[in-house]
């Protein structure tokens, strides 16, 4: 298989570079966001959270 670079530019209705913010409303099930891995520790040791693109 060959692999390919795609380009993504996703539209949102929420934006903020405050990471605290970003997670509220990502572990509220209102998005998705990219996160640091140890930024939601806790919330996957107890399954609040849920990988969208692990191999991202």
């Amino acid at each position: 298989m060959e692999k390919q670079k795609i380009s993504l530019s996703p539209s949102s209705r929420i934006r903020s570079v405050n990471f605290w913010m970003i997670k509220y409303f990502t572990i509220a099930n209102l998005g998705i966001a990219y996160l640091p891995k140890f930024f939601v520790e806790t919330e996957s040791e107890i399954d609040m959270d849920k990988p969208v693109l692990p191999a991202w």
